[in-house]
This record gives structure tokens, C-alpha cells and sequence, in this order.
């Protein structure tokens, strides 16, 4: 014998149990992996829940909270602090001399070199602008 589907099970249960033939049945399927059981109810008792569900009121939906404005300061960004600047070339000067003066630190005319590429250090010319970096 082959297996029956659920409906056939509750059309023959609705037979055996006496029915009345003019009466319709509806299976209902098991709620939940552990119900192995059909169980049968008449289609009027599923209309009456149906009746039921329309009259009872529609429920709203929570009312979204107010929002408040908040006042936000305005903060000014500040000034943008300059990277270089300019350095105007007098009689003796080098690269090193005036990292060395400026920066006590001869090490930072490779920076000031850097800064400047179209200048060659060895022909500085008095009065002639170059940029150095700010501390």
C-alpha cells in the first residue's frame, strides 16, 4: 500500500467518523514538526473566525516620536598654517648656512633644496627669492 497524501486521510477520517454529506471539511495541516495528526474542521466554523477577524478594530500604527530641533554651533574652520615661505638670498648665503642659522640645524638644507629644484645651490644670486619650510 502506498502512502497517503493528508488530504485523502482527512476525507476518509470524515467518512468513517459520519460526517454529513452535505456538510463541507477542510484538513488542516499539522502546526509544527512534532503534529502528526490531522485535524478536521467545518469550513463554517473557519468563516466564523474569518467574521471574527474583520469586526475586531484595525490596529494603528505607533505614532512616530517628535523630533525637536537641536541647534548646532557653527564652528569656523581655522586658518590653514603655511607649510613654506619665502626667504630672500643675501651676500654669503647657502643652503646649508641658512638651514643652519634659521634651524640650528644644517641637516634641513636638503629640505630647503628639495623646495627649491630650478635653483642650483652653487650659483645663488644676492636678492633672488627662494622657499623654506616653517617649523
Amino acid at each position: 500500500m502506498r502512502y497517503m497524501s493528508l488530504a485523502a486521510i482527512a476525507i476518509l477520517s470524515a467518512v468513517f467518523t459520519g460526517c454529513a454529506e452535505d456538510q463541507q471539511v477542510e484538513a488542516v495541516p499539522p502546526a509544527g514538526p512534532e503534529a502528526r495528526s490531522t485535524e478536521i474542521r467545518s469550513l463554517d466554523s473557519i468563516s466564523a473566525v474569518d467574521e471574527e477577524f474583520s469586526q475586531s478594530p484595525a490596529l494603528e500604527p505607533e505614532p512616530e516620536p517628535e523630533l525637536s530641533p537641536t541647534r548646532v554651533p557653527v564652528v569656523e574652520a581655522p586658518e590653514p598654517v603655511p607649510t613654506q615661505r619665502t626667504y630672500i638670498i643675501q651676500q654669503g648665503d647657502t643652503f646649508f648656512g641658512i638651514a643652519r642659522r634659521l634651524y640650528n640645524n644644517p641637516a634641513r638644507a636638503k629640505e630647503i633644496q628639495a623646495l627649491n629644484p630650478s635653483v642650483d645651490p652653487r650659483k645663488l644670486r644676492i636678492g633672488q627669492e627662494i622657499i623654506i619650510p616653517v617649523d
